[in-house]
């Protein structure tokens, strides 16, 4: 404990602590020490300890506690941390989330979805707009250049659910995964529908948008059965040393309620870009040793997969 409180008020003495100095010493805290010892002193500095929590979110109470509070103006608000257990174990959402909160974190989640699937088919532009033109003849583009880049900046929920199954099934063939994933996407999405816009004749929408916490959930769920891990937006703060080069830095995914410090082995060598878009296809952690690059067509690449 005396070590863990010296690391702590080093990273503190900072004249503007990171956010990667946080997750280091929340990480640090969380495998040193057991949950009851956190606990303890949590309720030692007067502070409520979190209902179902885990290490992770232990260690951020504790130091939240202590004075020191995750940074988190840079990141987007991820899916998994718009639901939270209540005390009663059921799902809520976090916070004082509303139905268009969520609609906007479920479209960059389907952004994520959609340029993972076009990248595992390592297919240009064109050849995306092909297979469109064959597996999803009805769907209309949004701009007329068909600039598929530009396409996914502005995709919906709806356009989502249209382009998963033609996609999904050529880059995942056989998998029903596939349809579970667009089949509880829509649900949600009419469910968001239903809480947030206007009924002719209703004074109020009789949905509440608390029970989209569920949907949410299966949501996430479908997903990673169809694509494992999902995969994570990495600000690459450190490159150290030669064939294989190492990146590191805060990183943060639609399948984690909270960020993570990443550590991802570069094996060709090739300059890479600070924000950085990658798949960890095998799982493998805490180091990711064959990452996946993803790249949305029609952009500027340094990366390859």
């Amino acid at each position: 404990v005396p070590g863990i409180c010296c690391h702590w008020r080093a990273e503190k003495r900072a004249e503007k602590p990171t956010a990667i100095a946080y997750l280091r010493t929340r990480d640090l805290v969380a495998r040193l020490l057991r949950p009851a010892e956190i606990t303890g002193m949590i309720r030692s500095q007067g502070s409520q300890v979190p209902d179902s929590a885990d290490s992770a979110q232990l260690a951020d109470s504790l130091l939240g506690a202590l004075g020191w509070h995750e940074t988190k103006d840079a990141l987007e608000r991820p899916l998994a941390g718009c639901i939270e257990k209540a005390g009663d174990g059921t799902l809520r959402l976090s916070g004082a989330l509303s139905g268009n909160d969520v609609r906007i974190t479920l479209e960059s989640f389907c952004k994520d979805i959609i340029d993972l699937i076009t990248s595992h088919l390592g297919y240009s532009s064109r050849q995306i707009w092909d297979a469109i033109e064959e597996m999803v003849p009805t769907f209309q583009p949004r701009n007329r250049r068909k600039d598929w880049a530009e396409e996914v900046a502005h995709l919906t929920v709806g356009a989502a659910v249209m382009l998963l199954p033609g996609l999904g099934a050529l880059a995942f063939p056989m998998r029903g995964e596939v349809n579970t994933l667009t089949s509880t996407l829509n649900k949600l999405s009419n469910f968001l529908n239903a809480a947030s816009h206007h009924r002719e004749g209703q004074g109020s929408p009789s949905t509440k948008v608390d029970d989209a916490a569920d949907l949410i959930y299966q949501v996430l769920e479908a997903a990673k059965d169809l694509i494992g891990e999902l995969p994570w937006h990495l600000n690459a703060t450190s490159v150290y040393g030669e064939q294989p080069q190492v990146i590191s830095g805060e990183a943060w995914s639609h399948g984690s309620s909270t960020p993570r410090f990443l550590k991802v082995i570069l094996w060709t060598g090739k300059p890479v870009r600070r924000q950085v878009f990658l798949w960890n296809k095998t799982r493998r952690n805490p180091i990711i040793t064959d990452p996946v690059f993803i790249e949305r067509p029609g952009r500027n690449t340094r990366l390859e997969t």
